[in-house]
């Protein structure tokens, strides 16, 4: 009887533990609240590395003083600083989780924005045929499941490079050698990049109301001309209903899912 009462008690205490621990993980999870990312994304062909500075604004609650991310364990980190310039220390595990101490000067700010420097290896993201995939699941950028935000991703790339991004693109111009895009988002729960060489692609184009229409897909794809005669049709009411378009040029890339999912890189196999 004397045994049954302790493993009565000895049951009872690992559920005790067990609560406890759950606590703290949701407590956790309440405290922090990423709200928007500003990040510059590079590509490095000759060192096949993406370097990237990621500013991350969070709301916060007061006193909070250590506090958790995810990010691809991957990751080289050079550091992590405050907004105006403070080291800030970390420490980054195996299994992709990345804690983060801050100064107890800033333990009772609600507004935080912290700065994450660091390069991630090009070829852990690449899937055949040349294309480059970056994805919430990968981790590629410091994240908490499930947080709602507002971002501005600029991608620098060598120009013959076709780069792909969650929301609007508000700007893209070329500068020695290299092409940068700037895209803006809201409300979004994932940041995704995808990073194509056009060369890799079969390409057809048309003109239509004086505009260039630069079809991309995948070589062997047999809806190709039946894509782009959707293509055409959808940009010919635009045209008419709606006006000229205001740029010269109008390309569409067509990548079926399950081209993406047939991939080399093991990293990417895992979801």
């Amino acid at each position: 009887m004397i045994n049954a009462f302790l493993d009565s008690r000895l049951r009872y205490k690992f559920i005790f533990i067990f609560f406890v621990i759950g606590e703290i993980i949701f407590a956790q999870a309440d405290s922090v609240k990423i709200t928007g990312y500003d990040i510059d994304f590079t590509f490095n062909p000759s060192g096949r590395k993406f370097i990237i500075d990621a500013r991350v604004t969070f709301q916060k609650r007061d006193s909070v003083g250590k506090f958790s991310l995810l990010l691809n364990h991957d990751a080289a980190v050079n550091n992590v600083r405050s907004a105006d310039d403070e080291a800030i220390p970390f420490h980054l595990s195996a299994n992709d989780v990345l804690s983060v101490t801050l100064p107890e000067k800033i333990h009772f700010t609600t507004k935080l924005t912290l700065v994450f420097s660091y390069i991630l290896p090009a070829d852990s993201f690449l899937v055949n045929r040349g294309m480059f995939v970056m994805k919430r699941v990968f981790h590629w950028y410091p994240l908490q499941p499930d947080d709602i935000f507002s971002s501005a991703l600029r991608i620098t790339v060598p120009d013959n490079l076709i780069t792909l991004s969650n929301g609007t693109c508000t700007k893209k111009y070329k500068s020695q050698n290299t092409s940068i895009t700037s895209w803006q988002t809201n409300h979004e729960t994932d940041l995704a990049v995808f990073i194509l060489n056009p060369d890799s692609l079969a390409y057809k184009r048309d003109y239509i109301a004086g505009t260039k229409i630069n079809f991309y897909f995948i070589p062997g794809f047999k809806d190709a001309d039946k894509v782009l005669a959707q293509v055409k049709s959808s940009f010919s009411f635009y045209s008419k209903f709606l006006g000229k378009y205001q740029n010269d040029t109008y390309t569409v890339i067509e990548i079926p899912a399950d081209w993406v999912l047939d991939r080399k890189s093991t990293r990417l196999n895992s979801s």
